[in-house]
């Protein structure tokens, strides 16, 4: 190749491009199942997508560390409060990025409840979340939430999902 030329990479086999779409998809269920699990009370549900080493920062709420703490967030009073008045947890399309048994997944959330005779927006949010491949599938390592509130947190969260994946979730991009 001449000194200068742009080098010819060998694109992914169809295989590779398969198992992205593959994983891209899995990783739409865990997130898009969370709403439903969220406001049905569902705890196996949401136990699914969680492990031993899962932490969940859930904005001005504070910080859950592994499953027997991240289900005292659904079994508190707000949350309870919430569903048993009526409650959608409602996610746009996550933007993510996959490398290999890594992937961080970027979304906004609006949390609606039932108050009187309206629907009401209790809380807009971003979400980023960091998940690995798991035996049990993809499961969530570190999920982070802030309001968007015109607090800095939320826009760090949102700029944090253009960073090289290597810095996001660990090792080389593809």
């Amino acid at each position: 190749m001449p000194k200068g030329s742009p080098r010819r990479t060998k694109p992914p086999s169809l295989k590779d491009r398969l198992q992205k779409v593959e994983d891209q998809l899995a990783i739409y269920q865990v997130i898009s199942s969370y709403g439903p699990a969220a406001d049905s009370c569902h705890m196996e549900d949401l136990e699914k997508h969680c492990d031993e080493d899962s932490i969940y920062e859930l904005a001005d709420i504070g910080i859950a560390r592994g499953w027997p703490a991240i289900k005292a967030l659904f079994d508190s009073p707000f949350h309870q409060g919430v569903v048993k008045g009526g409650s959608a947890h409602i996610a746009s399309l996550p933007h993510v990025i996959i490398n290999g048994d890594h992937a961080v997944a970027t979304h906004y959330t609006q949390l609606f409840a039932h108050k009187g005779n309206d629907f009401v927006c209790l809380r807009l949010s971003v979400h980023r979340w960091e998940l690995v491949r798991s035996p049990k599938g993809w499961v969530m390592r570190k999920r982070s939430t802030a309001l968007l509130n015109g607090d800095a947190r939320a826009r760090d969260l949102l700029h944090q999902n253009m960073w090289p994946l290597e810095a996001a979730c660990g090792g080389s991009a593809d």
